[in-house]
């Protein structure tokens, strides 16, 4: 669960910070599922606070829905290694 947590902010970061690989033609971007493209859009326009407040709240949710860890596992691709974006 904090592996994907882990997964999700670095691809959030890269996105935030424009890397190459996560601008909108990047590779490693395009590869990630539109919804997850989105969620992480979506995340990143939140106010500093607010994104805390909702990794907390991812957290609460994966550590109630184990079933949704894989999920989210998978949308991040996190079979093929620690983090695409590493």
């Amino acid at each position: 669960m904090d592996r994907a947590i882990s997964v999700f902010k670095d691809n959030a970061i890269s996105r935030a910070l424009k890397i190459h690989r996560y601008s909108d033609t990047g590779r490693q971007w395009k590869s990630l599922p539109e919804n997850m493209r989105k969620t992480i859009d979506d995340f990143n326009r939140l106010p500093k606070e607010e994104q805390s407040v909702t990794l907390a709240r991812m957290r609460e949710d994966l550590r109630l829905n184990p079933d949704k860890v894989e999920k989210l596992a998978q949308q991040l691709e996190l079979d093929r290694g620690m983090g695409r974006g590493r």
